[in-house]
Parts: C-alpha cells; sequence; structure tokens
C-alpha cells in the first residue's frame, strides 16, 4: 500500500494535530511517554481498502481468500484487497461495552474487509499493531460510539480515541510481557475447562456405579435381609435383590390421563398470551431453568389442556434433542404451568418409588443407551411415547432407594460446588487479563525505563516519515 502523505502541512502543524491535548488526556502515563490520537498519531486508517459484498455475490464468488467483518471472518470470497498484517476494529456489531470480548482483531496476508469494521495500520511496524490491538480491546469506548440498538463507531470518533505512545523500546517490552501473561492465562483457562469436561464423565461414572448397585454394595450386605423376595440382578452386577422394571408400570395414574406424557401440548404462537398459566419448553429441562414470566396461555385455554398440566415434584424429559432425554425435576414453589410440544412428564408412585431415584435413573448411562438405540431422525433425534414407556430401570427396595439419593445428592452438590468454584476462577481470570492491560498501559507493569528518550521523539520521526 502506499503511505498516506501530509503535503501541505509543517512538522508542527502534524505534531498539534497528532497529540492529544493535557485536559483530554484520561490519565498520567510515565514521563518519556505521550499522549497522541489513534490516527494519525498512531496508525494510518486504511478504511478506502474496505468494500462490502452481499451474500448472493459471495455465494458466486467463494474463493480461498478470507472476508471479515466487524468481529472476525465471515466467509471466503475469491480476491484481495489488503496482503499485509493490519489491525481490524468493528465500526458496528461489535461488544463496545463488554469488557471481556474483543473489539478488535489482527488480520495477516491476503484479506478482504466489508464495511463494518476500521482498518489501522500501526505506525510502528507489527509491534505496534499487537501493542494497538492490545490497547483497543481494553479500551472503554463509553462516548466514542452512538446508537442505541447497534451501537456504531464513525470514522472520524475512531480518530480521535487517545492512545498512550511509550517508546518503541517499552512497546516490545510491554508487548511481550502482554503476551507472556496471557500465554499463563490461556493455560490456566484450558485447564478450567477440561476439569469442566471431567465432570460429566465424574458424573456419568458415578451414576453407573448408583445403578449397578456398587454404591451400595457395603450397605446392602449390612441389610441383606431387606425385602429379599425382590428378583435378582443379573450377575454383572452382584446378585443384589432389585427387580428390573418399566416405566410405564412406576408411573401413578391420574384422573385426565396416566401420569406418564401425553407429550406436550401442540399450541401455536396464536395461542400465547401475556398472562395466565406459564409454559414450560424444551429449553427449561435441558438447562434446569424455568424463566416462567415470559410465554402464557390465558386460563381458559388452559382448560383445554389439562392432561398436559405439571406441578411441582413431577419429573419432566425431552423427547427430541441430539441426543434426547435429559430430565429435571418442576422444582417445589413454582406454579403449575403447562409443557409444550416436544416434552413428557412422569408422575411415579411414590409409595413404589422415589421421584429423585426415577431422576438419576434416567440420567444414568444404562438408560442414555437405551433412549439412543430407541432414537430415530436426522438433524434431531426423537423418542416416542411408547418407546419411552417401554424403557427399563432398575429397582431396588425403597430403603436403598434413600440411600442411593443421599448419596448421589451428596456426590452431585459437591460437583456442583467444586464447578462454581471453577466458574469464580475462570471469572477472576478473565477479570486479571483486563486488570494486566490497564496496567500496561498506565507504564504499571514494571518494564518502563524513565533514562530512555521521550516518545516525543518517535512520533516527531514517524511523522517526518509522511512528509517526506
Amino acid at each position: 500500500m502506499n503511505k498516506v502523505k501530509k503535503k501541505g502541512k509543517s512538522l508542527e502543524e502534524l505534531l498539534e494535530e497528532a497529540l492529544v491535548p493535557v485536559e483530554e488526556q484520561p490519565y498520567e502515563v510515565p514521563g518519556n511517554w505521550v499522549w497522541v490520537k489513534l490516527s494519525p498519531g498512531y496508525s494510518l486508517c486504511l478504511d478506502k481498502y474496505r468494500k462490502p459484498i452481499n451474500s448472493s455475490e459471495r455465494a458466486s464468488r467463494i474463493g480461498i481468500v478470507p472476508y471479515y467483518g466487524a468481529t472476525g471472518q465471515v466467509g471466503w470470497i475469491d480476491d484481495y484487497l489488503t496482503d499485509e498484517e493490519l489491525v481490524l476494529l468493528g465500526e458496528d456489531g461489535a461488544p463496545f461495552f463488554d469488557p471481556l470480548k474483543s473489539k478488535a482483531y489482527l488480520i495477516q496476508g491476503k484479506s478482504w474487509v466489508n464495511n463494518h469494521a476500521h482498518i489501522l495500520k500501526s505506525n510502528y511496524g507489527s509491534l505496534g499493531n499487537i501493542y494497538m490491538l492490545h490497547y483497543l480491546n481494553q479500551f472503554n469506548f463509553n462516548g466514542y460510539v452512538s446508537g442505541s440498538t447497534r451501537l456504531k463507531l464513525t470514522q472520524k470518533k475512531m480518530s480521535e480515541i487517545p492512545i498512550p505512545l511509550p517508546p518503541l523500546t517499552e512497546q516490545k517490552r510491554i508487548a511481550n510481557k502482554i503476551e507472556s501473561l496471557f500465554a499463563k492465562i490461556d493455560e490456566a483457562k484450558q485447564l478450567i475447562e477440561e476439569a469442566k469436561e471431567s465432570f460429566e464423565l465424574r458424573q456419568a461414572a458415578i451414576l453407573d456405579k448408583a445403578f449397578r448397585g456398587e454404591l451400595t454394595r457395603d450397605w446392602h450386605q449390612k441389610h441383606a435381609n431387606v425385602e429379599s423376595d425382590f428378583q435378582r440382578k443379573p450377575n454383572n452386577t452382584a446378585s443384589l435383590p432389585w427387580k428390573m422394571v418399566d416405566i410405564e408400570s412406576i408411573a401413578k395414574k391420574e384422573k385426565y390421563s396416566v401420569a406418564i406424557g401425553p407429550f406436550g401440548s401442540n399450541l401455536k404462537v396464536t395461542d400465547y398470551s401475556s398472562s395466565g398459566v406459564p409454559l414450560v419448553f424444551v429449553r427449561n429441562i435441558r438447562s434446569f431453568k424455568y424463566d416462567l414470566d415470559q410465554k402464557f396461555v390465558s386460563i381458559e385455554k388452559a382448560e383445554t389442556l389439562l392432561p398436559h398440566i405439571i406441578e411441582s415434584n413431577d419429573i419432566l424429559i425431552t423427547k427430541m434433542g441430539d441426543p434426547p432425554g435429559d430430565a429435571d425435576i418442576y422444582p417445589v414453589g413454582l406454579p403449575k404451568a403447562i409443557i409444550t410440544s416436544d416434552c413428557i412428564k412422569l408422575k411415579v408412585d411414590e409409595e413404589v418409588i422415589i421421584n429423585e431415584f426415577v431422576l438419576y435413573a434416567i440420567r444414568s448411562p444404562f438408560f442414555q443407551k437405551q433412549i439412543r438405540e430407541k432414537s430415530k431422525g436426522v438433524a434431531q433425534q426423537k423418542i416416542s411415547l411408547d418407546s419411552f414407556k417401554k424403557m427399563k430401570i432398575y429397582l431396588p427396595p425403597i430403603s436403598e432407594q434413600l440411600v442411593i439419593v443421599n448419596l448421589l445428592r451428596n456426590s452431585f452438590e459437591s460437583m456442583q460446588q467444586e464447578s462454581e468454584l471453577l466458574q469464580q476462577i475462570g471469572e477472576e481470570i478473565d477479570n486479571l487479563r483486563q486488570s494486566i492491560l490497564q496496567k500496561a498501559f498506565r507504564g504499571e507493569l514494571g518494564t518502563n525505563d524513565p533514562t530512555e528518550e521521550s516518545a516525543i521523539e518517535l512520533l516527531k520521526e514517524n511523522l517526518n516519515n509522511q512528509l517526506n
């Protein structure tokens, strides 16, 4: 790309144009740093090299060149407009007010940028690009972006962003220090993610042990005479006095239908109202979150849907998903609601079986294997109500069910506490990243050498180059 020249202006005029007036400087920086405007003081704005291409045209021009937008690559194209290392800063559609999300990113090589991102090139080489990238990702854009539903950073406001300019050697030290610290943070984050993934494996493992009788083996040996008329389990589960039953046999009978199913009501959007009886969707069961202040049906409509009404302690199961079979107990204290399409409810006879025991049984690998085998579909797997009714669980005596439920509940509560602690640590690490950036651009990382030549000389050298 050709260098942008400033013909007709003196060095003093360019210097005044590039420097941030003292009264507008955000905070104090080391004495050999200076505050400059993002463009032209620190970088060149190359927005003239960007060009939007609509999706239909891109579809006919797919190639090997990355096509970039506000927050990253959004496709491929068959030609390029730039071919060097650049920093892209969102113009609109970027998360300007989220301190933990990136607003700028680095690109290299042949590229095509649309009009949703500004193109910036540091006046101080690749090192300057990295320095500018990190600075923009911690910058407070309040007062620089406009709009309500979709925030926008105009080219004019972007050029006015103040950025501290240290000596070139200090920029290098800062960039290296940030990269080193971020590498350690990324390693810590990876360990946290691996630990989170292990929770699912550990939960599956303990559920498998529970429904093989391994968790209560010692307990059972001490209570060998408990309800000995139960059938024996297969020999791979150590001949415990458990029997195998299907789901339909443990369902409690209701006035309006058996307490298993039917599938949730097939409501239309036109059936929704602003108040009345709340609705429960597949996403509620899957996430264990019941946001019952969003979708309702009228009381009159609800009276036509009595078989679909759920209440506290009902077991809810998803019949569609990848795979289906997520399960939860409808929490105590919530109002009666109506399950929507692709949900199953199950009420059990608690004189025979504890509903929390059934919940854990449905979540166990043994039951989930049955669901996978009976599910059908391509994009989304589904189980039929008839198939679900015939699925099997092992049924121990009530006394042993209580022991199993307590053991699982305690184990899962402990895992949940661990998970919440990891979540907290993860958030603190994210905040640490921002803290590092903020310290870096205040000269507080311990890298600055006050004896180095003032950055004002670096700025003058760069402006002279633009004049020549």
